[in-house]
Parts: C-alpha cells; structure tokens; sequence
C-alpha cells in the first residue's frame, strides 16, 4: 500500500465510506452521489466495494463511476441520510480493501506540492484551479 492510499484511511475515504453505507446500499442497488469534491469520490468509489453500481457525472469517469442521467425532477421515493463518521472505527474495515486495490482513494490527487507551497495549494483547491480535486501537501 502506497503513503498516499495509507494517509485516506483516517480522513475522508472513511467519510466516503460511512456516506455509501449509511445509504443503506444493498447488493445491486444504483447509487447516485451528489458532489464531486473528495468526499463524494471516495463515497462513489465505496458504493462498488458495497456492491452497489455508483453513477456521477464529469470528473468522475476516470474514477470508474459512469455518468448517470440526472435525477429527474418529482423523483420519488429519495432518501437523504446524515451523520457523524467515527473514522477510527472505519479504519481497520478499510484497511485491507485499500492493500487489494479495491479501493484506490489516492486516485483524486490531483496536485502534490512541497509543505511549503501549503498556502497556494489550498488556494488552488479553494478556487478549483486546474482541475483541482485534492492537494497532497508532502513535507
């Protein structure tokens, strides 16, 4: 397992994940997450790890979701869900999907920068320069 899978596993890939399972997927289930940023990716790419297909639009493609059609307006039967992620108990589950290469959170990186360039790597992200997904700051 690469640093940069290892360093998701306590952040947002167990957001991502407690997000699709508390969805309640089950097996064969269609998924559509709503938002693109990190968090939302890393839900997208959780819900095949539940079985589910995932469907999100743009960006998405290259993390294996397909692009879905939209929801429809008077959509029935939706359900939203929150809560509060308990990313330590979310860690150890994830673990192994992560060293298989089931999941693969390091795949929205879009930018590494030097701890030193930490001021305009967040800038980049705050304006969604260049594409910006997530800025890996290494020190």
């Amino acid at each position: 397992m690469t640093d940069h899978d290892a360093i998701f596993l306590g952040d947002i890939l167990s957001t991502g994940y407690f997000c699709a399972e508390n969805g309640g997927i089950r097996p064969g289930d269609n998924v559509a997450v709503f938002g693109a940023g990190p968090v939302g990716l890393l839900a997208m790419q959780s819900a095949p790890a539940l079985r589910a297909d995932a469907a999100l639009r743009g960006r998405s493609r290259r993390l294996s979701a397909e692009a879905g059609r939209g929801v429809r307006r008077r959509a029935k039967d939706l359900t939203l869900e929150m809560g509060i992620c308990n990313a330590r108990n979310y860690m150890a589950p994830l673990l192994p999907l992560v060293r298989v290469g089931k999941l693969r959170p390091s795949r929205i990186i879009t930018h590494t920068m030097g701890l030193g360039e930490a001021p305009k790597g967040y800038a980049i992200f705050d304006r969604k320069e260049d594409r910006a997904i997530k800025v890996m700051l290494k020190p």
